[in-house]
């Protein structure tokens, strides 16, 4: 698999990140429903060497956050899409992995759909426009893209290296086409 921790974090930022200013210091914090995201953004960050003050790390609802105090240096959106665009195709799917967990949310069946949330319109063009150049379709609407459709999702989940939820939709493919061909030949004896 593929590595790019920095192209990874990119992601999270562009999907996640919220910087807070104050009169002496800066600070990047993150929030997510799910602990295993807020440990890969604090392990991400370490690996790409973001010198800071200090973590603060807070549970508020359902909701995790991971605040880094005293960052050494604001990521510019412009400079990051910037390096994204003239990367690799393995710094891309690492981007794009990022941004899926940073901000995507997979809906379960019967209507599978994949939804990434964004407050920025630069940021949701550009992932719009990534995902134009993989061939996969999706609808752009206010603040939000979708994905429709489960070969879509399968693409970019395999795309990305989501093998493990790639092949829960292969396996509930196969599990609904057999029902379908079982109910199918009942109802046509029944006929």
């Amino acid at each position: 698999m593929y590595d790019y921790p920095e192209s990874e974090f990119y992601g999270f930022v562009i999907s996640n990140g919220k910087y807070l200013l104050s009169s002496n210091s800066v600070s990047l914090s993150f929030g997510s429903k799910e602990i295993f995201v807020i440990r890969k953004i604090i392990s991400l960050t370490n690996r790409v060497g973001l010198q800071r003050t200090s973590d603060i790390f807070k549970k508020e609802g359902g909701l995790f956050f991971i605040e880094f105090k005293g960052v050494n240096k604001l990521l510019n959106v412009d400079e990051i899409l910037l390096k994204v665009s003239k990367g690799k195709i393995d710094e891309k799917k690492s981007f794009l992995r990022g941004v899926f967990l940073g901000c995507g949310i997979l809906s379960s069946p019967p209507s599978y759909h994949l939804e990434f949330r964004f407050e920025h319109e630069k940021e949701m063009n550009f992932l719009s426009n990534m995902f134009k150049n993989m061939n996969i379709k999706h609808l752009k609407t206010n603040n939000h893209i979708y994905i429709k459709g489960r070969e879509n999702i399968k693409k970019f989940l395999h795309f990305v290296g989501g093998i493990e939820t790639y092949l829960f939709f292969e396996e509930d493919a196969v599990e609904r086409e057999v029902s379908n061909t079982t109910n199918r030949k009942t109802n046509f004896e029944f006929a």
